[in-house]
């Protein structure tokens, strides 16, 4: 079958008709995607997130935000799907739901919640958007245009080169699902929905009001450089919270008692949240990456832009002409079978011939070659159970510049000294009590905190000036030396 002819017959499939009752509206509604296709899509599209976004690793607030979940999706009109509720091991304030009923909420969002009622909400909030099919809805109006235009996958990571490969590499209609906004009906029927669910399985409906204002106080802070959010991905229309505030008065609450009752039972089970970056996934001070869990440390030049990834670490040179990547090759010990094995793959463009050479105090196996402008200078190391890559790039014209610093950097991986572990840093979210008439100033000093007193005013929707009462709960994320979580994730590099 031709290329032309192939796209045609793609085009019919996924335009074809299919007419169904949404089961919110209760009005017959057009989509391009059956119930069984959308849980398969769910699936898929599920296990990107765990291996590009990672999920968070902690049992226990895993556990809650799902059966605080479970409980608010009881009272969802759609019953044909299996709600599950999952955190993202990601310090961005975002919630998402992937079509089938996988709903998310990232650790960064639950560190700017202070009850349980916004938690209940939020988690409303997505399971509407599941029960509403809207993103299906989109899938459906976008689809005419993605055939037309022809826009592959892969080019998503081009597009949106500032949201990392955490985000960008998730594939094109992932991208659609979970980053793309929703519309003002959308969002405004996801609200309604969420709160009617919550205030039936017994959460004030307010919660959800009260929780916006505080991301609007938190986008107002960070301005734009915070990144993909709640707020970007589920913009904020001028009546959405006022119309949150209305409902939340013509809502009847049920009987049923929250599960964490209170204030500080809720922050209880917030007590030890890891905020911002993972230690678990390596860190850098200054041009030197050290990797604990890996028992690595490595240094990149001077003056070059650093990049922690999910699965890979690199650095860059002034105006962008060269880089260097770091990243694990494999879970063996025989670098030059691995080195081998890459130059008749990937490498073959470039002639790579590996030889095994005397790198320092190290074995190692090493081989450059030129592929049109650019040269490729490789370098592999066994260290520990893994075979880790070196990979610089250059343009050919360039090599002589950069291949002292290429292989600098694999002259400076070793193993991590004992002073070097004990200065790995995490920040953990710790609760702790005012004593009378004291500042947020005096607070963070007094607990070593690590936000600024603005942050602390959001996050605890407090005021900035507020004199705080005697054992009044502040959140606060704490400075504390890493140790490895038990199931561990083994970071970026993996």
């Amino acid at each position: 079958m031709s290329r032309k002819h192939g796209g045609l017959a793609l085009a019919v499939v996924l335009l074809a008709t299919a007419c169904a009752i949404n089961p919110v509206s209760r009005r017959p509604e057009f989509v391009v995607m059956s119930r069984e296709k959308e849980a398969l899509l769910g699936e898929r599209e599920a296990a990107r997130v765990a291996q590009e976004m990672g999920i968070l690793p902690d049992e226990g607030i895993a556990a809650y935000v799902a059966r605080v979940g479970a409980r608010v999706a009881q009272h969802s009109r759609r019953t044909d799907v299996a709600y599950r509720f999952l955190v993202v091991d990601s310090e961005i304030v975002n919630a998402f739901a992937l079509p089938g009923g996988y709903i998310y909420v990232t650790r960064g969002l639950l560190a700017r919640l202070n009850r349980e009622a916004e938690l209940a909400n939020v988690l409303g909030h997505e399971i509407g958007h599941v029960a509403a099919r809207h993103a299906v809805q989109r899938v459906t109006a976008a689809t005419p245009l993605a055939i037309a235009a022809g826009i592959p996958a892969a080019a998503v990571g081009l597009v949106l080169p500032g949201l990392g490969r955490s985000i960008g590499a998730l594939g094109q209609l992932a991208n659609a699902l979970t980053l793309a906004p929703y519309s003002r009906a959308h969002e405004l029927e996801a609200d309604r929905l969420g709160q009617e669910m919550a205030a039936a399985a017994g959460w004030d409906p307010l919660g959800l009001a009260d929780f916006l204002h505080t991301l609007t106080r938190e986008e107002q802070l960070s301005g734009a450089e915070a990144g993909p959010s709640f707020l970007r991905t589920h913009p904020l229309t001028e009546d959405r919270v006022a119309r949150g505030r209305d409902t939340a008065t013509r809502l009847e609450r049920s009987a049923e008692l929250p599960i964490a009752a209170t204030r500080a039972a809720f922050l209880e089970k917030l007590d030890g949240l890891l905020v911002g970056r993972s230690a678990a996934e390596g860190v850098f001070r200054d041009n030197a990456f050290l990797h604990p869990d890996l028992d690595l440390r490595m240094r990149f030049p001077e003056g070059w832009t650093t990049l922690n990834g999910r699965d890979f670490v690199a650095a860059q040179a002034p105006g962008g002409t060269a880089r260097v990547v770091l990243q694990i090759a494999a879970e063996a010990d025989d670098a030059l079978a691995v080195a081998r094995n890459f130059a008749q793959a990937e490498g073959a463009a470039f002639g790579l011939l590996p030889k095994a050479i005397q790198l320092g105090s190290r074995e190692a196996v090493r081989a450059y070659g030129r592929s049109g402008d650019a040269t490729l200078d490789v370098s592999w190391i066994a260290h520990g159970a893994y075979v880790f890559q070196i990979t610089g790039i250059c343009q050919s014209r360039e090599y002589d510049a950069f291949q002292t610093p290429f292989i600098d950097v694999a002259l400076s991986l070793r193993t991590l000294s004992a002073d070097e572990r004990a200065e790995i840093l995490e920040d953990r979210l710790r609760i702790v009590r005012a004593e009378a008439g004291e500042t947020l100033p005096q607070l963070i000093e007094r607990g070593a905190a690590r936000w600024s007193a603005e942050q602390v005013a959001v996050a605890n929707a407090i005021g900035l000036e507020a004199r705080l009462e005697a054992g009044q709960l502040v959140k606060l994320p704490i400075a504390q030396r890493y140790a490895k979580s038990e199931p561990a994730e083994t970071s970026a590099l993996r």
